[in-house]
């Protein structure tokens, strides 16, 4: 399913359940202070708890940004010696 039609789903389910809820889109850009830290370098990626814990998404922003900065290997904390 495309990002646009997930996007039109979701928008038609808020409908259905709060017809009169206030919606608020905003684009949100992944960026990073130095980005040659990112670029080409093992990243080991902290995400920010309610997005992972109790927003259901496998990753958050942390691993966009590492992928966006060209990051050579984002780093499994659990597969770590």
């Amino acid at each position: 399913m495309s990002q646009n039609r997930k996007h039109t789903l979701v928008e038609s389910n808020l409908k259905t359940l709060n017809p009169t809820a206030i919606v608020i889109k905003a684009a949100s850009e992944a960026s990073v202070d130095k980005p040659e830290l990112v670029r080409g370098k093992r990243v080991l990626i902290i995400e920010d708890g309610p997005t992972v814990t109790h927003g259901d998404m496998a990753y958050g922003v942390g691993y966009v940004a590492a992928k966006s900065f060209n990051a050579k290997e984002i780093v499994d904390p659990a597969s770590t010696p």
